[in-house]
């Protein structure tokens, strides 16, 4: 009896192995029902497709990114196509699947800067949707003409699905919060990826909402209203993406840049102190300042820099009717321990969001110091203090 047991329960364990296989052939014959080969050979989905939206604008340094951005998404490899946003008065550039003509916006705004970020929302909801209606993808790529993808920038496919926005690129401007990984105020929406479902979700709440935050703070409201995915976003570290952060004319930014006034003292006037212990107060402003562009100051006494460079920026405003063209920030500086006899400053603001770093503005005031008492006999070095005044 035991022998025949053994058999019999043998017998049934080939018999529910077999049923286990070909169960399990059947379903990953269904999967690959249409695929090729090698893309069911392993036994494993084939990569999703992905059409990748970038729109493009005008660099305040003339050069032009997108054929950058372009070849970078092909790098990639896979079932992956490109759809370009452009201006029908400018070039567009070659080697993309689709091109959508940028749509001239209607709306009331009181000043440049809330122009230029409800124009944005608006592209970014023209290109997006553009890409649901002429593709069959199933995942949408938001990437800005000024940045790259990294050859494994399809990595970020992997768990797309569970997030509202996968963001290729880490946060790094002035308004980024510190939660990772389900916060992303602040990723300037450089490069976001989204399912094609979640997508369609969240594009009309966008749209409704395109007069009353950045893009990226909408995307972030729209993707709360997603409560079946894990977070709002996720970052990739180290990222897929790199940003060269060249400024777009058609900002704020890309304007009249700033200028710098002296206050005080007046120029070519003579400072008289008690002593070398004594402290004046340098003081000017930069004019033409732009909403939430990030610059910084620094500044040399007779050629010794008094600092490192120091944040210089304007928060953009809270209320709409607060907008305006025209700002201002004064910055001051506290001197003491300073030679008697001619005194030169020279003042200069750089600009932080991109590469380069470049100057944009600087100003020299000459004038001249002299005391009332003998300079003290331990002659100490120049002391200074610095800071900036909204």
């Amino acid at each position: 009896m035991r022998r025949v047991g053994c058999a019999l329960g043998a017998g049934l364990y080939v018999l529910l192995l077999c049923i286990s296989s070909r169960a399990t052939l059947g379903v990953h014959a269904e999967e690959c029902d249409g695929k090729g080969k090698e893309e069911c050979s392993s036994g494993m989905k084939p990569p999703p497709k992905v059409v990748v939206c970038i729109p493009t604008t005008k660099r305040r340094s003339g050069r032009e990114h997108a054929a950058n951005a372009i070849a970078s998404v092909r790098s990639g490899g896979g079932d992956t196509k490109i759809m370009v946003l452009y201006d029908e008065t400018v070039q567009r550039p070659e080697g993309a699947d689709f091109y959508v003509p940028r749509k001239a916006h209607e709306f009331e705004a009181p000043c440049q800067f809330l122009r230029w970020r409800r124009n944005l929302v608006l592209d970014f909801v023209h290109i997006m949707e553009s890409a649901l209606e002429q593709s069959d993808a199933e995942m949408v790529m938001w990437l800005e003409d000024d940045a790259v993808l990294l050859p494994n920038w399809r990595e970020a496919t992997l768990n797309a699905s569970t997030y509202c926005l996968t963001a290729l690129h880490p946060c790094n401007c002035h308004s980024c919060k510190q939660e990772w990984p389900f916060e992303f105020n602040g990723v300037g929406m450089v490069a976001g990826l989204f399912t094609r479902s979640v997508l369609a979700q969240v594009l009309p709440l966008i749209r409704g909402m395109f007069t009353l935050a950045p893009l990226d703070e909408l995307v972030d409201t729209a993707c709360r209203t997603q409560p079946h995915l894990l977070g709002p976003a996720l970052y990739h570290v180290p990222p897929l993406a790199e940003h060269h952060g060249d400024i777009a004319v058609d900002t704020t930014k890309g304007g009249p840049l700033p200028s710098v006034v002296f206050l005080s003292p007046a120029a070519a006037s003579t400072v008289t102190l008690h002593d070398s212990h004594s402290t004046f107060h340098v003081k000017a402003k930069v004019l033409g300042m732009v909403y939430d562009a990030e610059y910084s100051w620094a500044a040399t006494i007779n050629g010794i820099p008094t600092s490192e460079p120091l944040t210089l920026k304007t928060e953009s405003p809270r209320r709409e009717e607060d907008c305006s063209d025209d700002n201002a920030v004064e910055i001051g500086m506290t001197l003491t321990m300073l030679e008697e006899g001619e005194t030169e400053i020279v003042l200069v603001v750089m600009e932080e969001e991109s590469e380069e770093k470049e100057v944009v503005a600087e100003a020299t005031l000459s004038f001249v110091i002299t005391y009332t008492n003998a300079p003290p006999e331990e002659d100490g070095d120049e002391e200074f203090e610095a800071e900036a005044e909204l």
